[in-house]
This record gives structure tokens, sequence and C-alpha cells, in this order.
């Protein structure tokens, strides 16, 4: 007889990554500015915009990673063994 040993399965993530939702929102904001800038007499004060938003942009990178690592962390592995290989009992 053979003992054979199997790897865990990688869980796949759920949903769309943190990071492209956020980075699609600036694109989308950047672009509607520009548009509605063109359209309308919207002055931007861009010295203040950009470090504005650079911090939003980071505060929700780091919530939405903070957010899916709690939310990673709660899962269980296939075959309901959810000890780590350091963990004997």
């Amino acid at each position: 007889m053979s003992d054979t040993t199997t790897a865990p399965v990688p869980l796949a993530p759920q949903g769309p990554a943190v990071g492209t939702l956020v980075w699609g929102v600036v694109v989308l904001a950047v672009g509607l500015l520009l548009g509605a800038r063109e359209v309308t007499d919207i002055r931007v004060d861009y010295s203040l915009l950009l470090p504005v938003g650079l911090l939003v942009v980071g505060a929700l990178l780091v919530v939405g990673a903070l957010v899916t690592a709690v939310r990673s962390s709660g899962r269980r592995r296939p075959g309901g063994d959810d000890r780590g290989p350091a963990d004997d009992g």
C-alpha cells in the first residue's frame, strides 16, 4: 500500500478584487469630473483634489484589504479540517 497525502486545495476568490473595484471607481470619477468640467462651468482645485483623492483611495484600499482578510480567515478548508500544519490537536 502506498501512503499518499493530498495538499489542501486553495479556496477560490469570492467576488471581484477590492483593488479592482477601488481603481475602477477612481477612473470613473475622473472621467465624470472631466466630462462635467467640459459641459459646465465647474472649476476644480487640483492642488486640493489630488491629496484628498489619494487619501480616500488609500483608505478604501486598506479597509478593503482588511475586510477581505477577515472574511478569508473565517473560511474553512474543504473537508471540514481547518487545522493548520502546526496544529496537532
